[in-house]
Parts: structure tokens; C-alpha cells; sequence
């Protein structure tokens, strides 16, 4: 609805530098305040922002907002007159600091942080402060501790318990555990497919209405107004949720891909030894036994939630830099790696599933799936998720080799002729369109295939384009901002 557009002054500290889109007051002038906020775009007042860690504790009324709107003087270059009703407060632009003129009934002194360039819909230029305090007269600092400007991701249960209770969040909880408990003796989890999305329904219908309930008790504050903050209690909540039901949901999830992990792990033991990084051709900077990567995805079937899963296949895929880092310093290579391909990537992730020991690697893929529900589709762990994903439906391609054959494969050295190559990361990915089994209908355009030895085509440090529209066109990937659907 706005249609400023922002650039920011050159010339302020990096540290003093402040996100205006997850700050407070400002959200509150696109949303609650838009209509005070056009009228001062049209008339091109100094907009002040005082900074998120000095509006703990406050009530942001229309009173508060005026006061930081300021009218430019006609006569005088920066002088500055109020143009909150009853507030008879002049302001002068002294170097980086924002003082009360000596005719004023109240001496006040802000430090202007960093300064923003705005236009209004007439493209002309208004200016947007951003201070290190309130320009309101009865202001008091807050005897507590300053709130955080940026939020930590929170990768265990622990540790979104721990966000959860810095909140008033006690009535929320034992709410929640009492559900929990009456899920644990009345619920019946049926080892069926169908009704395991009937579980994770009703899971996340838990998570919704405890999400409702913490946010009522937790109106007034104004951490919440930034939306990080909001994304991250309710990732929190479905985290204590299902950290509590695990025992119960993932030996089901578990029961119902029995045969399907079987014959996963069965393919595994069948390329291991032949399914390597020199025969799928990858780039010679990646060709390494990558022990580290391997014993972090060993340790997936430890994580207690779909969360802590997702994060230790997050933590795989860079693990792997560090594999290949540690190659190139013990080989005592000059220089820095290759840049990642797509192509590089799905096949060292594909080496390293079936070289690790996982024995329920499908159940886990199809837990992270179905009982977590991101914040945003864009959400970094959605793409490790859709990764992975591919790289199972690439191993499940794969032809089965004989012994003879394997060895055959270890020994040789030269370069194999194109038709006896196992199929390509792009022609597996081309192909999944025409499998039956849900969720694995990738439509994709990447770099085209290569031999070995050769350079990659088109180097990045993304995860490539293909993988891009497996974000876009999965039905699994949850859309943006679950709580607000009803």
C-alpha cells in the first residue's frame, strides 16, 4: 500500500543501522496508522523512527505518532515544527543530533542514527529518521534490559521452550501439555497413510489454537509487533508440541514406511561402493570421502522433532564445504574450491545418503514433510527439505550393479562412454514427472549434463534453478504464515 521507496544515507555506523520493516512503530504507520502516514508522505514531513529496544514498555497511541511527525520549516533550513495537537515543540538538525529549540517548554535531545531517503506516490522526497529515543516529552527509559534487534534461529526443542517462557507464556504451556496429555491417552495413532495426515491435522489444528491463545495473552507486547518474532513463537510451539508426541507420531510414521525404507536401504547397499562422486562425474574439487557430512546425517534418527531434523540436514549440506575445505588444505591445494552446481550438489548429497547407515531415511523425510509447517515457503529449511528429496528419487534411479561391475567401476580411472554412465542428476530430475508415487513430480530446466573431467557450465553458489521450481511447484512445501488461516 505504501509506495515509498527507501534508500539509505551513506555515512552512519553499520552498527547503528536498523531494519525499518521489523521495527514497531514503523509497521504500526503501514498498518494501524496508514492513513496518518500517507498524509505526512503528501505534505513530505520528517518521519522520526525512534529504535526498537527504546519502545519496550510503551502504548504507540495516534498522540505518540504525531509527535514524531515533523513539519519542515518554510523560513528556515532544518528547523522543524511538531504537529501533534496541543504540543507546541520546535526541533533544530544539529550535526546527528535532533534538539528542542531554546523557545520550547521542554529541553529534549535525540541522536539521529541513521537517515532514509523516501518518495510519496508524487515522487517527491521526504526524509525518515531513525533516533535513538522517543521525541515524546514524558519519555522514561525502561529499567530493563534492552530487546534484541535480531532473533537467533532456534534449532531444538530446548532452546523454543527457552524463547517461549521469556514471554508470559505459563497459562499457554500447561494448557498445551494438558492437551498433550490428552492425546497421549485418548488419541489412537492408526499405522495407516491417510490417517497419519488425519494426525498431522489434528497436530497442527493443536498448534493453532495454543498459537491464538499465547498471542491474546501476549497483546501488549511489542516484541510481538515484529513479525521475526511472531514466525518464531510459532515455530516454537509446534516444536514443544511435537517434541512431547514423538514417542507416539514417529514409531507410527516409521510403521508405515516399513517396507518402502527396506527397499531404500536395500538400493543404498546395493550402489555402495559404485555410487561415487568420480563416477557421477562431479567436479575433482568435490571428490572426497566427506566423513564429516556422513556422521552428521548418521545422527539424524537421534533428533527428537521434525525441527531438529530438518536443521541436521541443514547442517549436512554445510558440513560438506567443510569436507571438501579439509581435502583441499591436506592435499595442500592453492586457491578455493569450485563453486557448488546443482548438478555437483544432488550428487555428493546422493553419495553421501548411501554411504551413511540411516535406517529409516524415507520415514524421517516423510515426518519433516507432513509435521512441520513452516512460517514461509521461501523458508531456508523448505529448500534443504526439497533437496533431499530429489537426491532420493536420483538414488532410486539408479541401476543396480553387479560385484564384477563394481569393482570394475572402482578401478577404472578413465573417463566411462556417455552410454554406460548411470543417469545423470538432470535426466533423473527430467524423469520424475513420470513416476506414480506422490510428491516426487519435478518439472525442471538446469544446466545440461556433463562428462568427466570436464569444468561445470555455469558455476554458482545456489542451489540452481531446478531446485528453485521444486520450491515453487511442491504441494508439500506449506504456504506462507500458517496462524492466519483460520
Amino acid at each position: 500500500k505504501i509506495e515509498a521507496h527507501l534508500r539509505g544515507h551513506a555515512g552512519m555506523s553499520g552498527e547503528d543501522q536498523e531494519d525499518l520493516e521489523f521495527n514497531p512503530f514503523y509497521r504500526l504507520l503501514q498498518t494501524k496508522f496508514l492513513s496518518v502516514y500517507e498524509d505526512a508522505q503528501r505534505d513530505c514531513h520528517l518521519v522520526c523512527v525512534p529504535k526498537t529496544s527504546s519502545l519496550t514498555g510503551l502504548n504507540i497511541s495516534r498522540q505518540f505518532v504525531d509527535m514524531h511527525l515533523l513539519q519542515p520549516s518554510i523560513l528556515l533550513r532544518d528547523l522543524y515544527l511538531s504537529v501533534a495537537r496541543g504540543v507546541e515543540m520546535k526541533w533544530q538538525l544539529v550535526g546527528r543530533h535532533l534538539k528542542t529549540t531554546d523557545d520550547s517548554p521542554v529541553k529534549l535531545c535525540v541522536e539521529v542514527l541513521s537517515e532514509e531517503l523516501a518518495y510519496n506516490k508524487a515522487l517527491q522526497q521526504f526524509k525518515i529518521f531513525i533516533v535513538s529515543s522517543p521525541l515524546d516529552p514524558e519519555y522514561k527509559p525502561q529499567q530493563t534490559r534492552a530487546m534484541p534487534t535480531a532473533i537467533q534461529p532456534m534449532e531444538t526443542a530446548f532452546e523454543c521452550r527457552q524463547f517461549l517462557t521469556s514471554f508470559d507464556s505459563t497459562e499457554t504451556l500447561s494448557e498445551l501439555d494438558s492437551r498433550v496429555s490428552t492425546f497421549y491417552q485418548h488419541y489412537l495413532v492408526v499405522e495407516v497413510e491417510p490417517l497419519l495426515r488425519d494426525t498431522a491435522a489434528k497436530l497442527k489444528q493443536m498448534t493453532q489454537q495454543t498459537f491464538s491463545k499465547f498471542l491474546q495473552l501476549n497483546k501488549r507486547s511489542v516484541r510481538l509487533l515484529d513479525r521475526r518474532a511472531k514466525d518464531a513463537a510459532w515455530l516454537s510451539i509446534q516444536t514443544y508440541l511435537l517434541s512431547a508426541v514423538h514417542r507416539k507420531v514417529f514409531p507410527a510414521v516409521c510403521a508405515v514406511h516399513k517396507e518402502e525404507d527396506q527397499r531404500f536401504r536395500d538400493q543404498c547397499r546395493s550402489l555402495r561402493g559404485c555410487l561415487t562422486p568420480q563416477s557421477l562425474c562431479v567436479h575433482p574439487d568435490y571428490r572426497c570421502a566427506y566423513p564429516i557430512t556422513i556422521s552428521r546425517l548418521e545422527r539424524l534418527e537421534e533428533c527428537g522433532c521434525p525441527l531438529e531434523k530438518l536443521y541436521c540436514l541443514l547442517h549436512a549440506m554445510d558440513d560438506m564445504n567443510r569436507d571438501v575445505q579439509n581435502q583441499f588444505t591436506h592435499s595442500l591445494r592453492h586457491g578455493a574450491p569450485e563453486p557448488w552446481t546443482s548438478d555437483d550438489l544432488v550428487a555428493v548429497l546422493a553419495f553421501i545418503i548411501v554411504d551413511s547407515s540411516s535406517g529409516c531415511f524415507l520415514s524421517d523425510l516423510y515426518y519433516m514433510e507432513n509435521f512441520h509447517w513452516p512460517c514461509s515457503e521461501a523458508d531456508r529449511l523448505s529448500y534443504v527439505l526439497v533437496t533431499f528429496r530429489a537426491v532420493v528419487e536420483f538414488i532410486k534411479r539408479q541401476n543396480h550393479l553387479s560385484p564384477k561391475t563394481k569393482q570394475q567401476e572402482v578401478l577404472n580411472t578413465d573417463p566411462l562412454p556417455a552410454e554406460t554412465i548411470s543417469p545423470t542428476v538432470l535426466q533423473t530430475l527430467n524423469s520424475l514427472d513420470k513416476l506414480e508415487e506422490p510428491h516426487t513430480h519435478y518439472n525442471t530446466h538446469g544446466p545440461p549434463p556433463r562428462v568427466q573431467g570436464t569444468k561445470p557450465t555455469e558455476p554458482s553458489n545456489t542451489l540452481g534453478p531446478f531446485l528453485a521450481q521444486l520450491l515453487e511447484s511442491d504441494d508439500t512445501v506449506t504456504s506462507a504464515h500458517f496462524y492466519d488461516q483460520p
